[in-house]
């Protein structure tokens, strides 16, 4: 489980930027570097670039985790675990950017995520980031829920103690 968790966390932030990648390529905006380091980011050329390109492309990272938790349930075990673990960070980052977006509004731009540069260059669109960070909860958290985490977690405990009381 440990190596499943940090393979989920190591790979949200790769996942984050292929994201980037796909929005940029599809817009076709040339992408000059990406930089996978301590915060991985992605440079984006100018050339050509709109204001609607640029906002595109900052959503373009809610694209790769969403399709990842549309994955069926199935009883494989690591498989629901990492798409539990994913549709955990996947709701985190949207309470992060919601969170960032609130400050931005309130006039502090200590918090510059992907949500506050779409609200720089399109100072109209907050109702339009809101929805959007409010579609990518709750697409997290109703994955959350479909993988039933404490009843399986109760069910595991219920069967250790089981073995553990018989002989």
């Amino acid at each position: 489980m440990i190596i499943i968790s940090a393979g989920v966390l190591l790979t949200f932030p790769l996942l984050h930027e292929a994201g980037h990648l796909w929005a940029a390529a599809v817009v076709g905006i040339p992408v000059r570097d990406v930089i996978l380091s301590g915060t991985p980011h992605v440079i984006l050329s100018t050339e050509g670039l709109t204001r609607e390109g640029l906002v595109f492309t900052a959503f373009g990272p809610m694209v790769i985790p969403l399709l990842l938790m549309l994955i069926p349930i199935k009883k494989v075990f690591c498989i629901n675990y990492a798409v539990l673990c994913l549709a955990t960070v996947s709701f985190f980052d949207a309470a992060e950017s919601i969170w960032a977006v609130i400050a931005y509004l309130s006039g502090s731009e200590s918090f510059v995520c992907d949500s506050t540069v779409v609200l720089q260059n399109q100072p109209n669109a907050v109702w339009a980031v809101l929805v959007l960070l409010g579609v990518q909860m709750t697409v997290s958290a109703v994955r959350i829920i479909m993988t039933r985490p404490v009843s399986r977690t109760v069910g595991f405990l219920e069967a250790a103690e089981t073995k553990k009381v018989t002989p």
